[in-house]
């Protein structure tokens, strides 16, 4: 079945911006961006503390997300915690 452009469905299905909506869409990931470029912040409590009603279940479904669309890339560090 081939796709015609010209019709709402089908260009919807390839229209950048739709696409880019549908990843940074969702709550607090812009927040979340804007903390990591901002801020420089790269360790899940520091988000915490930071995002405004923010819980952490969210946080880390958003993270999950974020690396699954290849926003983000997660790195454990090897340390004992403090």
């Amino acid at each position: 079945m081939e796709t015609d452009p010209t019709k709402p469905k089908d260009f919807m299905k390839n229209c950048p911006i739709d696409n880019t909506f549908k990843i940074i869409g969702k709550k607090f990931t812009i927040h979340i961006i804007r903390n990591m470029a901002m801020f420089g912040q790269t360790r899940f409590n520091q988000m915490i503390g930071s995002i405004e009603d923010v819980n952490p279940k969210t946080l880390s479904a958003r993270l999950k997300e974020m690396e699954k669309d290849g926003l983000i890339t997660r790195k454990v560090y090897d340390e004992t915690p403090i």
